[in-house]
């Protein structure tokens, strides 16, 4: 029989050798993190702020002067999840080893909305808090939260901000438009990056490719805004800023499918590039076409998309960089009668199959003379395809649409003041099966004054000068101010006027279907505007545990010569109407903190007018009493909740009808440990739809006749996003 003490020594050695192998990888595991949290206004440090590394126990707290240590920490990327009461929670994710040990993190004041971010839509770059005009952000953080309920586009994340309307044209193809403070949606510019890259021929439809994981904020300009941006701003303007690089290799990965039967596969990287840096998203969708309401006719059109978008950061010297970004989509929707879907040869059924494609190249450049000085110019060139075929035109040929834009201006700035002179160029060729070419071309430049005051009121003055060869010259003056009477009380408001150019390419009617791509009518000239906002807010830390935010907004526009689509002869006729629209309303909005919950209450009031002579008609469906309600709660490290409640009033239909009103409800649970982020969300639980109190589908089944929407057609739907962070 073997002796014990041999085995003995031998089980000994392998146990010491396994202790030490193990404190080996531990301590080249361990890592120390010295954190600093401050104020992201004041710089002030936040003491008591607490943290915690998520997906595991430990927590730490800030002392005196705002700092705390974590030790022993492992390799890789590390999730800290930052609270304090009065501020907003922040999730900040560091990947070890570092190249230094300190961090330091900024919170927002929940009171202040954001009031960090600077602004980039109005050209001045000053903070959200400094600028004179009626504008909101959402950052980051909402953007990656409110991305996990909607993955695949942005239109629930614009249909919860006040005032602003989310319209769906369209059953067939899925159409949209985006409404502001009650006018059309040709109204409201909508910018990437602060170029004009949404609209026109594929406005409808751009806005449901737009993913929010590839999104570093958005910003909402309410309210006149022509005198930034030329026509097509009337009603105000929605800059969705993209994000830029890290300084190391990061990335985000989202899967997400919902009871509608659609897809989503979206990622996003970032990082360096040699001496350049990167950013790209890529991200797939597929939708099944349904029939909610049992009618035979498509609620939700079949779709399949796919979209890139990467761009390429340079620094050519200390003080100059270079944006260049590539973006390349390509999508096809089907609609209509639901078993005859792939027949287009069929002209028993009426079956819509478009295709879409679009390839634009951008470029945003920028240099710094000193510290107060700059030099910016932006570019972007794209060009959109669009063929639309049915059972009524199997072989219809496609439309195409091609956008130049330039941009040239220079700012200078100092403590006391802020100039911006600049000059612009925008060109747009549409080409179609249905009629003439049109080609639209305007120069303009433009200039902004911007003054800082501290006792007396920031004022903002602007000016432009568009040139259109064929529908003359447009001067548009502006001005804003801004007075901060007191700590809590800041009073806002501004005036200016606008324009929109009689562009053939822009949606006039609320049924995609119904409204062809027009001809002009004789002697058509562009629409004028003019339009106004006054606001004040009301913003307190109420006590250590309560923070409240109070918002009301008064907002008017006037629009001489609106543009309307009439029949002439048998076409589509674009004319301008008699008389003049006026629309004019309030804004409310409250948000309440509490800890970890936070509630918000808005409401809209809206009172869109037609008016010509001494008779006034109410636009048609346009809602003059919206409300929304939204409670949201983190429980601990991982789990955090909402709920959300919305109505929309009654709205005047066009035989002088009254539509019903819309109640919705939705709630949502999330779960985040690690690097994982998993969100499971319910819309429009009450699965309220237009097709329970009407039918929208008229006529017979080779020529329907599409009613307008005024009320959501899909249904109730869950979807549940699965979010992997890397990096």
């Amino acid at each position: 029989m073997t002796s014990p003490v041999p085995l003995l020594r031998h089980a000994l050695r392998a146990l010491a050798l396994v202790v030490l192998s193990g404190a080996a990888f531990q301590a080249g595991a361990q890592h120390t993190l010295n954190i600093l949290v401050q104020d992201s206004a004041t710089a002030e440090p936040l003491p008591g702020t607490s943290a915690v590394l998520v997906g595991t126990p430990r927590a730490a707290t800030a002392d005196a002067d705002g700092r705390m240590t974590f030790r022993d920490l492992a390799d890789g990327p590390q999730v800290f999840r930052f609270a304090l009461v009065g501020y907003r929670g922040r999730e900040v994710t560091v990947t070890l080893p570092r190249s230094t040990p300190d961090l330091v993190v900024r919170l927002a004041s929940a009171n202040e909305e954001l009031q960090e971010a600077v602004v980039t839509a109005t050209r001045t770059g000053s903070r959200i808090d400094d600028v004179p005009q009626k504008i909101e952000v959402l950052g980051a953080d909402e953007l990656l939260e409110e991305g996990s309920l909607e993955p695949g586009n942005v239109m629930g994340l614009l249909g919860d901000i006040s005032s602003v309307q989310v319209q769906q044209l369209s059953a067939v193809s899925g159409a949209s438009q985006v409404r502001m403070q009650g006018l059309q949606g040709r109204h409201t510019l909508l910018l990437r990056d602060g170029l004009p890259a949404y609209g026109g021929l594929s406005g409808g439809f751009d806005i449901l490719r737009l993913p929010p994981l590839d999104l570093a904020r958005i910003e909402v300009l309410k309210g006149p805004s022509s005198t930034f941006h030329g026509g097509g701003a009337i009603a105000g303007a929605i800059d969705f800023v993209t994000k830029e690089p890290t300084d190391s290799l990061t990335g985000l990965v989202m899967v997400n499918a919902t009871t509608l039967r659609e897809g989503n596969m979206n990622a996003y990287l970032s990082g360096p590039l040699g001496k350049a840096a990167f950013t790209l998203f890529a991200g797939a969708t597929g939708q099944q076409a349904m029939d909610v309401d049992g009618d035979g006719w498509t609620d939700v059109p079949a779709l399949r998309q796919v979209q890139v978008h990467p761009q390429l950061f340079l620094k050519p010297s200390a003080r100059s960089t270079v944006r260049v970004g590539l973006l390349a989509q390509d999508e096809r929707r089907c609609g209509g009668r639901l078993s005859a879907l792939d027949a287009l040869d069929d002209t028993a059924a009426f079956v819509e199959h478009r295709e879409g494609r679009r390839l634009a190249l951008d470029l945003i450049g920028e240099h710094r003379v000193d510290a107060g000085h700059a030099l910016t110019v932006k570019g972007s060139v794209g060009r959109y395809w669009q063929q639309a075929r049915s059972t009524l035109a199997p072989d219809a040929p496609r439309s195409m649409q091609d956008n130049l834009y330039g941009e040239a201006y220079w700012k200078a700035a100092d403590a006391r003041r802020t100039w911006v002179v600049g000059a612009n160029f925008w060109g747009m060729r549409l080409s179609g099966p249905d009629s003439a070419t049109q080609s639209l071309g305007t120069v303009g430049a433009f200039a902004q004054y911007a003054l800082h005051r501290e006792r007396w009121p920031n004022i903002e003055l602007g000016l432009r000068t568009d040139h259109n060869a064929r529908y003359g010259t447009f001067v548009l003056p502006s001005i804003a101010a801004l007075y901060k009477a007191g700590a809590r009380l800041v009073l806002r408001a501004n005036a200016g006027t606008g324009y929109q150019l009689p562009d053939r390419s822009q949606p006039y009617g609320l049924v995609a279907e119904q409204d062809p791509t027009p001809v002009l009518g004789t002697g058509v000239g562009a629409e004028r505007s003019f339009g106004g906002t006054a606001e004040w807010t009301w913003r307190a830390v109420v006590s250590e545990q309560y923070a409240v935010f109070i918002d009301q907004t008064f907002f008017l526009t006037r629009i001489s010569d609106p543009l309307a689509v009439v029949p002439v002869n048998g076409d589509a006729s674009l004319v301008n109407a008699p008389g003049h629209t006026l629309t004019r309303g309030i804004d409310n909005y409250i948000r309440i903190t509490h800890g970890d919950a936070e509630l918000y209450l808005g409401y809209t009031w809206t009172v869109p007018q037609q008016v010509a002579g001494r008779e006034r008609m109410l636009v048609a469906y346009t809602p003059e009493h919206r409300a929304a309600a939204t409670l949201s709660r983190v429980f601990g490290p991982h789990w955090r909740a909402g709920i959300e409640a919305s109505y929309s009033g009654r709205q005047d239909s066009f035989d002088g009808t009254r539509t019903g009103d819309q109640w919705a409800t939705a709630a949502m649970v999330g779960y985040t440990t690690g690097p994982w982020n998993i969100v499971l969300n319910g819309e429009n639980l009450l699965d309220v739809r237009q097709t329970r109190e009407e039918r929208v589908v008229l006529g017979t089944l080779s020529r329907p006749v599409f009613v307008p929407l005024w009320a959501p057609i899909d249904g109730r739907a869950i979807n549940l996003s699965v979010l992997y962070r890397f990096g």
